[in-house]
């Protein structure tokens, strides 16, 4: 099933994977898109499960990006998630780290 609308770009950040009760573990995302992004991480998270990202450096000088998103399709490497319920703010968060990381 392909969602993505838009360019993927590489971002090699950290990402914290969020559960109800905190961190459930940490990723590196691989690229992002506007609706989406690649996260490389050993966890055994399901297809289909919501979940939350906080990316705590991934834009220099402003405060951490926390978006939430479904997993939309896992392989040995990590997981793709489909962002869910961004608002504007976040979206132009993410417009600015692809605006950034794309012309690099």
């Amino acid at each position: 099933m392909e969602n993505r609308h838009g360019k993927r770009c590489r971002a090699f950040a950290l990402a914290e994977i969020l559960g109800k009760d905190g961190n459930l573990a940490r990723g590196l995302v691989y690229n992002v898109s506007r609706d989406g992004m690649f996260i490389v991480n050993t966890s055994k998270l399901g297809a289909s499960r919501y979940i939350n990202i906080r990316l705590p450096h991934i834009i220099k000088n402003d405060k951490p990006l926390q978006l939430s998103g479904m997993i939309v399709h896992r392989n040995k490497a990590g997981f793709g998630l489909m962002f869910h319920k961004i608002d504007n703010t976040t979206r132009s968060l993410i417009s600015k780290l692809i605006t950034q990381r794309c012309s690099v």
